[in-house]
């Protein structure tokens, strides 16, 4: 799946009882991942090779991409680099990928998800497209693609809930022992919503009056008398975007990426390697407001509306 490839053989994990097969004797092409006591079967395949996995399932007697399930596109940006994903689902995960070659260029790879045991129905896949979607947005190791955010649907009772909440931690699992790297957490959860700890000191620069903390991420910034702004180097941000972010601090993100101002660290998180200053000093109190919004947004990858707001370290 990944461009270097997997063995011909996977060594299969004592917890895991991870089983690999390659159709066509090339892992980067396709491959069908099992598991000794099967709820699932993960299907992976290269963009290139979609179609031919298909003919290759129907021989071994299993469409498993024509079947209902959920999915994840992985792609990276063609200028900075950065890794993209899609979750979603489909009556069909045939016909999503159809729909995604004529209307997604950037994603190389895939991998569908199916029930083996019994095959899902609609519900349970729409709560599991939800919560692999909240696990990627949650790990901040890249950037989602989804133009709508997956919702947990509302009939869900909370048994349910649990057992596929368990399944959706057994499906994570196997897909990072796969390479899908973006699913998982390089350090420990460090709050409740399970955003990653932060990785980098924790000392406050000595320009420092401003502080952004959300879901362990924490910005520093500084507010000059004159009312100019700036986020502070070392500063923390958001790999991830939500869908709802405005196209201009989209742009702003990027050419900071671009420039080296943002770099990403292994935790799955960017970092500010100098000061961002999103503005000359304002015309008055309201632009102030809004170039502190504005470098929010920045940090936070989203428009924030539910997040904290720069707060006075010394108020």
């Amino acid at each position: 799946m990944p461009s270097g490839g997997y063995p011909a053989s996977m060594p299969s994990s004592d917890s895991l009882h991870l089983n690999m097969r390659y159709p066509t004797g090339d892992p980067s092409a396709i491959w069908i991942a099992t598991d000794d006591d099967p709820d699932f079967v993960a299907v992976g395949c290269s963009r290139r090779s979609r179609r031919q996995a298909q003919d290759e399932e129907g021989k071994d007697g299993r469409p498993y991409l024509g079947e209902r399930g959920i999915y994840i596109l992985r792609g990276r940006e063609p200028v900075t680099g950065a890794m993209r994903l899609y979750v979603g689902k489909g009556k069909t995960i045939e016909s999503r990928l159809d729909l995604h070659d004529r209307n997604l260029t950037w994603w190389t790879e895939a991998v569908g998800i199916i029930g083996s045991r019994r095959r899902w129905t609609d519900k349970e896949a729409k709560a599991l497209e939800a919560m692999l979607y909240r696990r990627a947005a949650d790990a901040r190791r890249a950037v989602l693609m989804n133009v709508n955010v997956p919702k947990l649907p509302r009939s869900i009772d909370e048994s349910e809930h649990a057992r596929l909440q368990k399944t959706a931690t057994d499906i994570v699992t196997r897909l990072i022992a796969l390479g899908f790297v973006e699913l998982g957490y390089d350090v420990e959860v460090s709050d409740a919503e399970g955003a990653p700890a932060s990785s980098v000191d924790d000392d406050v620069p000595a320009a420092a009056t401003h502080v952004l903390r959300s879901r362990g991420l924490r910005a520093y910034g500084h507010l000059r008398k004159s009312g100019a702004f700036s986020v502070l180097g070392g500063s923390l941000a958001s790999l991830s975007e939500t869908e709802s972010l405005f196209t201009e601090v989209r742009q702003i993100r990027a050419q900071l990426r671009r420039e080296g101002v943002l770099v990403e660290l292994d935790g799955g998180v960017l970092k500010f390697a100098q000061d961002f200053a999103p503005s000359s000093a304002p015309d008055g109190p309201s632009d102030v407001d809004r170039r502190m919004r504005l470098a929010k947004q920045v940090v936070l990858g989203s428009q924030g509306r539910r997040a904290e707001n720069w707060k006075p370290l010394h108020p």
